[in-house]
């Protein structure tokens, strides 16, 4: 699980680029509160903004 979407788009793409082999990885145990946007546990989702970047 991930609290920023944009930092993964953007280490798959160097990763494409053969730019980055591995990715840096914080492990906590919980995701803050304002992160934390689903209403039925992820049961469904609504995607916000433009998807893809």
């Amino acid at each position: 699980m991930t609290t920023n979407n944009r930092r993964l788009w953007v280490f798959k793409e160097l990763e494409l680029l053969g730019r980055c082999l591995t990715v840096p990885v914080n492990v906590g145990e919980s995701i803050p509160e304002a992160k934390r946007t689903t209403r039925n546990d992820g049961l469904s989702i609504i995607i916000r903004g433009y998807p893809g970047g």
